[in-house]
């Protein structure tokens, strides 16, 4: 019933996990309002929002499911849709780490392996998507540079590594001269092994924000500057 949605999203160059993700939505949708796709109107989308704003679902689930729905109604069966308005999205104020904070961090993961991880997160900016996938092939470590290749966009970009972590990783790659990724042998790492590491050592360091523990949820550790000061943003983005 979805075939043409998920040969659409894969023609656009769409990740996996969107694919994915806007299938299940769609399927979420259907099972719930009973109807065949070329039946369904405005009302019946927004009679599943209003469905899903009972269950207390954060705005932003919300809104993923109205992009889910509109892109299927909308781009791939060209139904003409009235506006449907997404619920407002909490602001927050990021939350930021100092310098001593992220030394900390550091030191609280259990592996020389797992420090080198965060450290590389941290000064480098990169996605845990796109350092697990990068290739040891991908640094040049004497230019202190490095190719993330297919990242967000499906582009290729340069990022710099820090002259502090070269000789930390050099030091590794003569460990591990079989390691064909840079923290794996033969098949990346997943993401939920380097979140596991980062909130592992998060709890060790025993970060406290606000009067109460401080978990870190990581996709990326990327430096900042703000307010003037030199911080460090542990960002979800």
């Amino acid at each position: 019933m979805l075939e043409k949605l998920e040969t659409e999203l894969k023609l656009r160059g769409f990740s996996e996990k969107t694919v994915s993700s806007y299938i299940f939505h769609n399927q979420k949708f259907l099972d719930f309002i009973k109807k065949q796709p070329d039946e369904i109107e405005t009302d019946d989308i927004k009679q599943y929002i209003a469905h899903l704003m009972t269950k207390k679902l954060k705005p932003s689930s919300i809104n993923l499911t109205i992009c889910a729905l509109r892109f299927y109604y909308e781009q791939v069966l060209e139904k003409d849709l009235k506006k449907i308005k997404a619920p407002k999205q909490e602001q927050k104020l990021p939350t930021v780490l100092t310098k001593d904070e992220i030394k900390q961090l550091i030191e609280s993961a259990e592996t020389k392996k797992s420090k080198l991880i965060i450290s590389f997160l941290y000064s480098s900016g990169l996605r845990v998507s796109e350092l697990v996938n990068l290739k040891i092939q991908d640094l040049n470590l004497d230019e202190k540079t490095g190719m993330v290749r297919e990242g967000k966009g499906k582009k290729d970009r340069m990022f710099i590594i820090p002259e502090r972590i070269v000789g930390d990783l050099k030091y590794f790659f003569n460990k591990h001269p079989n390691f064909q990724f840079v923290f794996s042998k033969e098949k990346p790492l997943t993401t939920r092994n380097i979140q596991k590491i980062v909130k592992n050592a998060t709890k060790k360091a025993k970060l406290v924000w606000g009067g109460r523990s401080f978990v870190v949820d990581t996709t990326y550790l990327k430096p900042m500057i703000a307010g003037g000061a030199r911080w460090r943003r542990v960002a979800c983005v």
